[in-house]
């Protein structure tokens, strides 16, 4: 089980819409941008390495899954983490690092297009 998965299953028990190449409806995509709001604000809150400031860091988590859940549905979103995951990858080969330890897009690297992806069966 994913984040994706495990999310859709609490979206689907308390009778929320998943993304099935259709939006949610306009409320919850609100609802869930709020959500995502007030979790970042209170995970801001914590002071870093506390057993709260890790489940507020879950809980932004499990509310942004919720709002990818609303607008593309476990799948689609399950497939742009991968895509996403690979592309983080590709700057790890010849990575140039900035001073604060950031990962810098190389020489050649290729932007991330999920267009294929979240547009696939669209009505």
């Amino acid at each position: 089980m994913n984040i994706f998965t495990a999310q859709a299953q609490f979206l689907e028990a308390t009778g929320k819409v998943l993304a099935n190449n259709k939006l949610a409806p306009d409320d919850q995509i609100a609802m869930s941008e709020q959500l995502i709001q007030e979790e970042f604000e209170e995970w801001m809150d914590e002071d870093p390495g506390t057993v709260n400031d890790v489940k507020e860091a879950l809980d932004l988590m499990y509310v942004t899954a919720q709002y990818l859940n609303s607008v593309i549905g476990p799948n689609k979103a399950t497939r742009c983490l991968e895509a996403l995951h690979e592309n983080n990858m590709s700057k790890v080969q010849n990575a140039v690092l900035r001073d604060d330890g950031k990962v810098l897009k190389p020489k050649g690297y290729k932007k991330l297009d999920l267009t294929d992806i979240v547009m696939e069966g669209v009505e």
